[in-house]
């Protein structure tokens, strides 16, 4: 009897053991053990409670024919996922999505519709993920269509080595930049356009070559008194508040001259 309650004492320790460390997996993406399997659990979690974190999201950036904004979801004040879309207008968009825990990067998927070179208005649909424990590259993995719908019913296929970017590197710093407006992504006046009888609010970088214009419905006294005198505005930086609609416009709402 002494012999049977000792041998369900070292069976109950076990589980506990057992259920402990499943828990600790379930936790933490940074575990020594994690798959892709349990990232994808993980991120899919981030992504039902995306609604629930504190969203930042950047101006639209616009370089020739192609926009791009960023958006940071973060649970605590700390950075969970990063989104990136881009807009090529007919030659197609590209959209990256970053997730992490503890700052370290653990799935980064992108998702595209490119127009084929030199073909009669095809696109190629694709998207790829690329996974990483502990920061360190994993596998990667991808699926190419002709359209969306058939691309839905694809599975994933896993990259040979050769043709996977093992070392990929990601600028978050480069990022919080570009949602704040600062560093390399600030931002001053450059003039008033009207394009279409529409009247845009025109900021630009010149170090990236880049512009970021706003839609002006209601004209406020800033927007006077920079139609009025421009050159005195010329290089400043200007406080924009403003909302989206759709993807890539921008509505002014109100703005102030940065002290």
């Amino acid at each position: 009897m002494v012999l049977l309650m000792i041998s369900l004492g070292i069976i109950i320790s076990c589980n506990s053991v057992n259920q402990s460390s499943s828990l600790t997996v379930k936790d933490s993406i940074n575990a020594i053990s994690i798959t892709d399997t349990s990232i994808l659990i993980y991120t899919e979690g981030l992504l039902k409670l995306k609604d629930s974190f504190e969203k930042l999201e950047s101006p639209v950036y616009s370089k020739g024919d192609y926009a791009y904004f960023y958006s940071a979801y973060k649970k605590d004040g700390e950075p969970v996922i990063y989104q990136e879309y881009g807009d090529s207008g007919e030659y197609g968009f590209q959209e990256k999505t970053y997730f992490l825990e503890e700052g370290e990067i653990v799935l980064y998927t992108e998702k595209s519709k490119l127009l084929i070179p030199e073909s009669k208005g095809d696109y190629q649909h694709k998207e790829s993920r690329y996974f990483y424990r502990n920061g360190i590259f994993l596998k990667a993995e991808e699926k190419s269509a002709a359209n969306d719908s058939a691309l839905l019913k694809l599975p994933f296929v896993k990259l040979d080595e050769n043709l996977a970017d093992e070392k990929k590197v990601f600028d978050f710093t480069e990022i919080e930049s570009a949602l704040q407006g600062t560093g390399k992504y600030a931002l001053t006046f450059n003039k008033l356009n009207t394009l279409n009888t529409k009247q845009y609010l025109m900021l630009s970088n010149n170090n990236l070559s880049i512009d970021v214009a706003y839609l002006i419905k209601t004209p406020d006294s800033l927007i006077n008194d920079i139609a009025l005198q421009p050159a005195l505005y010329k290089g400043k930086k200007l406080n924009i508040e403003f909302e989206k609609q759709g993807k890539t416009l921008m509505i002014y709402k109100s703005g102030s001259l940065s002290n």
